[in-house]
């Protein structure tokens, strides 16, 4: 039988035989025209992965003390309907079991990935949130500061117009100082 090159790390030593791979070797074995004997071994592989008619006849002539009593008891189980449909529903309500089990694994699983996403949404939100608030800030301290400039601007021109009219009544006085002095000089 061919080594698949498969390595797993266990705590027992046990030796893992592909199925699919034996039957193709029992094939090769069991249809030969001579009368081949297989292994026990062999034959235990066999017993548990086929169900041709004529390999487990083999099987059972070759080595009858150990499977006979296995076949028996699984052809009387088959002949009792309700115990195997018991069995068959006691084995669904298990694989059910495990069915919903599992879901519920894989929905926590997603819960908790939605959730940190959400949470890091919520984190990037509250940084954004931060982010807009110091910009607020700014925009406030700069309208105050633009507020100051406008009340500056406001009252150099105030003072400006003042000087202003300080200059119109200056130079009405000079216009009247130079009316009197061209009468004084007439």
């Amino acid at each position: 039988m061919p080594d698949t090159g498969l390595k797993l790390n266990l705590l027992q030593n046990y030796i893992f035989v592909p199925l699919d791979i034996f039957r193709k070797h029992l094939d090769s074995v069991l249809h030969r025209t001579d009368d081949c004997f297989i292994t026990e071994r062999e034959a235990w592989l066999a017993f548990l992965s086929s169900d041709d008619p004529q390999i487990i006849l083999r099987i059972l002539d070759q080595f009858p003390g150990t499977f006979r009593p296995l076949y028996d008891r699984i052809c009387a189980m088959c002949r009792n309907t309700k115990e195997m449909i018991y069995m068959f529903s006691e084995e669904l309500s298990i694989l059910d079991k495990n069915t919903v089990m599992m879901m519920i694994e894989e929905q926590q699983e997603t819960i908790e990935q939605q959730k940190k996403k959400l949470s890091q949404k919520e984190e990037a939100i509250e940084q954004q949130k931060k982010e807009l608030s110091q910009k607020e800030e700014a925009i406030e301290k700069q309208k105050k500061e633009l507020s100051q400039k406008e009340e500056a601007i406001e009252h150099q021109k105030k003072e400006l117009s003042q000087k202003e009219e300080t200059i119109d009544m200056q130079k009405q006085e000079i216009e009247q100082l130079r009316k009197a002095l061209a009468e004084v000089r007439k």
